[in-house]
């Protein structure tokens, strides 16, 4: 696989700019902090279970060199979602942009969400279908990329 911007670093440049982003544009207000602590939640949740998932099956968690995927993990939260780590992280950037106040933060979001499913998901999708061939498929109709 080509070199790329691995989802973790994505996340941190697109917290870093949510962060750094104009805040005052948009007014504050209070519902915006239990949303977040909501948001966190269930991110923490979602990476939890699906790091769990991932270990139960001794699989890789290596999103750039996916040759070193061994199984399709289609258990546990992999049943509501064939993407749930790289929703977890779109929840936490979520959580991060109402902890801060942003809402403008909501477009970076967005634009992680785009970047991610372009640049990670589809590959990581084309790689899934050639070695699990018709069992990735049968899942892939089942399972929505995230949610």
């Amino acid at each position: 696989m080509k070199f790329k911007l691995p989802p973790p670093v994505l996340f941190i440049i697109s917290a870093l700019i949510i962060y750094f982003l104009p805040n005052d544009i948009f007014p504050y207000y209070d519902f915006f902090l239990p949303i977040s602590i909501i948001s966190f939640i269930f991110s923490a949740l979602l990476a939890v279970f699906s790091l769990i998932a991932f270990y139960q099956k001794k699989n890789s968690l290596d999103p750039i060199h996916l040759e070193k995927t061994t199984i399709l993990v289609t258990h546990s939260i992999y049943r509501i979602s064939r993407n749930p780590m790289y929703l977890s992280l779109a929840m936490l950037l979520i959580a991060w942009a109402l902890w801060v106040g942003n809402l403008l933060g909501l477009v970076v979001v967005g634009g992680f969400i785009y970047a991610i499913t372009c640049f990670q998901i589809i590959p990581e999708e084309q790689f899934l279908e050639k070695k699990f061939g018709v069992a990735y498929l049968q899942y892939k109709k089942k399972v929505a990329r995230w949610l």
